[in-house]
Order: structure tokens, then sequence, then C-alpha cells
């Protein structure tokens, strides 16, 4: 037993010093960067160009228009946050506008894990026509008050969230752990947005239900995708939504599903270190 002890002890301190590690990698990589775009360096700019390009391709594969929604996002973004979408956005909130900016007419939409709201307000401001439902934790569950930094801020957090989306009258939020969305009604909703806890076992649970909740020809987008990471866990970090999307489309759930990248900025894209993606897939 006391052999098993040692052993343990040795991972975890591995585990740490790989972490470590990586950390430091990162940082030294970010410094590289700054240093070749204050410089203006050539291929750097042409590798972020390449990035933006391939993008731009990977909204077209769903007849979206990806430049032509910046504007579009901008107008949203400057009434909830006062500024412009930049590089180091989350492709989310311009792949909403480019659904919005192509005129399809979606009556229902879901977001699973509402946080602060404000993705809920760009979805409210982008399809004022439509009914958006948006599901987070109840505020006294566990889950809820010891995630996102919120141990000692939980109720401080809800009431602030609260308050925000009242100014919204096409949202409705609704307090549920999204396990409970089985016992909702099947294709009900034009537009699912999965951004709850990142790992297992919810996240499958979560993709599974938007299978079902969803209406045909509608469309799913999940956040946080990650390839490949040394470590996971169930709330944050996990390779959970890109092995589950890959069994769904191997027994036939779904046909098919993309990734695109959740950030353009160079300073997201160091593969291994902190690359994320958004996964979408059709009804």
């Amino acid at each position: 037993m006391e052999k098993i002890r040692s052993i343990i002890k040795e991972i975890t301190k591995l585990e740490k010093d790989l972490l470590s590690e990586q950390e430091s990698l990162l940082r030294g990589a970010l410094s590289i960067l700054e240093k070749k775009i204050k410089n203006k360096d050539a291929k750097t700019i042409e590798l972020q160009k390449d990035i933006i390009a391939k993008q731009d391709e990977h909204f077209s594969l769903f007849s979206l228009n990806r430049q032509q929604s910046i504007q579009k996002l901008n107008i949203v973004l400057n009434r909830l946050i006062g500024r412009d979408y930049n590089l180091s956005d989350s492709e989310h909130w311009l792949l909403f506008a480019a659904i919005a900016n192509a005129k399809i007419n979606y009556k229902k939409i879901l977001e699973i894990g509402t946080a602060n709201g404000v993705t809920a307000a760009i979805l409210s401001l982008l399809f004022p026509k439509a009914e958006v439902t948006t599901i987070d934790l109840p505020r006294d569950s566990e889950k809820f008050r010891n995630t996102y930094g919120r141990a000692n801020v939980a109720d401080e957090v809800a009431q602030k969230r609260d308050q925000f989306l009242q100014d919204f009258s096409n949202i409705n939020f609704i307090e549920l752990n999204s396990i409970f969305l089985d016992s909702w009604s099947k294709n009900t909703f034009d537009l699912i947005w999965v951004d709850g806890a990142h790992g297992y076992p919810v996240l499958p649970i979560d993709l599974y239900n938007s299978c079902r909740l969803i209406k045909n020809n509608g469309l799913v987008i999940i956040d946080d995708v990650f390839l490949r990471l040394r470590k996971s866990d169930q709330t944050y970090k996990s390779i959970a939504a890109v092995e589950t999307l890959k069994l769904f489309k191997e027994t036939g759930v779904i046909k098919d599903f993309k990734l695109i990248r959740k950030r353009l900025s160079l300073s997201y894209n160091f593969k291994d270190l902190n690359e994320k993606f958004l996964g979408i897939f059709e009804a």
C-alpha cells in the first residue's frame, strides 16, 4: 500500500511539472509572437491572414458570409459592451451574426449555460423576433457556487445576471440543470448553443439532448472543443466534445460535424498549448 501511495505521489508531481512546463512554453511563445508582431514580421502577418481566410471558408460551408457580418455584430457589441469585435473574441458571436445576416428565420433558440448573460443578450438583439431560452444551474447548487470563481459571490453573480437579462423581452431564463432537458419536447429549437460543463459526464448528455431538441435543418454549436489535452476535467477543459462528436458521427446519430477555430488571434492558436475550436453540426 505504501508503494502505491508513493507512485500516486510521483504521478501527481509529474502532472504538476508537465502543467508548469506547458505554461512556461506558452509564455515563451507569446513573448516571441509579441516581438514578431511589433516588428511587423512578414511571415507572422501572412499566417494571421491565412487563419482569417480559412475561417471565412469555413463559414461559407454553411452558406454564411463572415466578413459581411462583422458590421452587424459591431452594432450589437457596442450597445452591450461598448466596443467592436476583434480577433481575440470568440467566433461564436460572429457565427450568430452571420446567421442573422443571412436572414435565416430562427424562431426558437436555446442556450445551455447562461453565465453572465452576454451571449443570450447578443442572440436577443441579433434575433429580435425569436424566443431565446437560456438555462443555467440553480444558484443554490454546489456546482454553480463552486465554479468559475463564484465561491464567495454566487448570489451577487446570479442577481447581476438576472437584472441584466430583464432588459431583453424575448429572453426566457430558467434555472435548470441541463441533464433534465431529456424531458423537453423533441424538435423544439432552430439553434442550440452548448456552453455548459465541458467534460464528462455532462457534455455528452447535453449533446445527446441537443440532437433530440434540434429541428430539421437546425444548427447546434458547441463551445471550447479541445482536440488533445494532457489532463481533462469535468467543467473547464476536456476532450469530451470531440470524442462525443466522433462517436455520434460513427453511429449515425449525426451526419457529420465541422470544427472551426474559436478565436483567430495568433496568440490563441498555439498547437497543443492553447488551441480551441467550436464544433458545429446540422440536424
